[in-house]
């Protein structure tokens, strides 16, 4: 169905609206590229109820348009919409052609097959970008911009099979229209997905809470959950999340993304918990992701990534929370020349700093006990404490960093404890041997 801009000022409850048109058999909604009047409520409930929104350019004609609807499947899942549209349509020329197409995005590599060559996409890709009208008639590879930014197509002939311009346009064409319509769902929960995600990282809400959050974006109970993490070493997280949204545009699965406190963040869920080759496949994704990244950015990002079978909003949670730690952790490993590093010093260290009696008692109290005891038996308990505290004291993330057991790293906590008579399950005593260890380090700095 077309609804042109004048029309919307005759729904009085968009949201409404798209649950009747769902029910009436409507498979698609078709607005202009630039109708301003849209309601972003209309839009969402499409994507709930699973009718894509197709953003139709003034220049595409109704009968292409109309062509393109028809061959999506209107049973695709709901925000996901055009991914397997996109590779049918590489598929489709890489069969009729017998060339290798990619759809190239900020964080993914779309092929007509799998898996993806990434060798020859490097070759590709390090190519001057070609404008179609100045296209060769003869080529063994090709770089060319899409009119969606931040989009590129990349042509491998390696047997110089003869391209026509116009084969070429009319990829070009198909791509642009799929990836703009997959573009503007996204759009409409992405506010959504980056406060759902904000929620979930800092746990500061009753998870019961969120449950119908989540399954309103696809994260339901029972669903396989693959919960990603990145960062860089410039906390550039608007790059990261871009490569995010491209990654989960082109999952074909439910997936939510969003950025908070220097990491981007993506949960991909699986309602199938035995699709071993599907959750293979996001894992293949992410490499491809680390690499466009680089080629893109000169420079690289860390990922780290844990599963969780989603019982609760609970296992979003911790899912989350590991493969922060994770990427923190390989960020660590890239960057430092050992596992020791520095505690972020919060506010109160800040304006105790001066106090030259207070880091006395705090240092006397709490640390040099254990330095003592590390001195003595040539232990290293005084860097276990501020691993432990570095990775918000989470067990398995730390013995993970130490690469020690968790026992070991128990009978450790346990050593502390008694060598300064307090209780680091205590959430006092954590924020004074923390204080304590900052206070430390900026002493040291200087």
């Amino acid at each position: 169905m077309y609804i042109d801009s004048d029309s919307w000022h005759a729904l009085d409850a968009p949201d409404r609206a798209a649950s009747h048109l769902a029910a009436g058999g409507v498979v698609a909604v078709v607005i202009d590229e630039d109708d301003r009047a849209v309601p972003a409520d209309f839009v969402t409930a499409c994507i709930a109820v699973g009718v894509p929104v197709y953003l139709r350019p003034r220049s595409l004609p109704f009968d292409e348009l109309t062509a393109r609807i028809h061959d999506t499947p209107h049973q695709q899942r709901p925000g996901t919409p055009n991914r397997p549209v996109i590779r049918r349509i590489l598929e489709e020329f890489t069969a009729q052609h017998g060339v290798c197409a990619w759809l190239v995005l900020r964080g993914c590599a779309v092929q007509g097959s799998h898996p993806v060559e990434l060798d020859i996409l490097r070759k590709v890709l390090s190519r001057p970008q070609t404008q179609i009208s100045r296209m060769p008639q003869h080529i063994t590879a090709l770089h060319l911009p899409l009119p969606q930014p931040d989009a590129v197509l990349a042509l491998a002939n390696p047997r110089r099979v003869q391209l026509t311009r116009s084969s070429v346009i009319g990829l070009i064409h198909e791509l642009d229209v799929a990836l703009r319509s997959a573009r503007l769902t996204h759009s409409a929960r992405r506010d959504s997905e980056m406060t759902l995600i904000g929620e979930l990282v800092e746990a500061n809400v009753s998870p019961a809470a969120l449950e119908s959050w989540a399954g309103s974006l696809g994260l339901r109970s029972g669903a396989r959950v693959r919960a990603i993490a990145a960062t860089t070493g410039d906390h550039d997280t608007g790059a990261v999340l871009a490569a995010f949204e491209d990654l989960v545009l082109c999952c074909g699965v439910d997936s939510i993304c969003g950025v908070r406190d220097g990491y981007a963040y993506a949960l991909i869920a699986f309602a199938d918990q035995s699709a071993h080759a599907s959750v293979d496949e996001i894992d293949d994704l992410l490499s491809m992701l680390a690499a466009l990244f680089e080629l893109h950015h000169g420079r690289t990002v860390t990922l780290g990534a844990s599963s969780s079978v989603m019982r609760s909003v609970d296992d979003l949670i911790r899912a989350l929370i590991d493969a922060r730690h994770l990427a923190s952790r390989q960020a660590r490993l890239a960057n430092a020349a050992s596992g020791s590093f520095a505690l972020p010093a919060p506010l109160s260290a800040t304006l105790l700093s001066g106090n030259h009696e207070i880091l006395s008692a705090l240092d006397r109290a709490l640390l040099q006990p254990i330095a003592a005891y590390d001195r003595a038996k040539g232990s290293n308990y005084l860097d276990t404490l501020r691993t432990f505290l570095a990775l918000d004291c989470h067990l398995a993330a730390t013995a993970a960093e130490l690469g020690i057991h968790i026992n070991t790293l128990r009978y450790r906590l346990s050593r502390i404890e008694r060598l300064t008579g307090r209780g680091l399950n205590s959430m006092a005593d954590r924020v004074d041997f923390y204080l304590a260890l900052s206070l430390q380090e900026s002493a040291e700095s200087g």
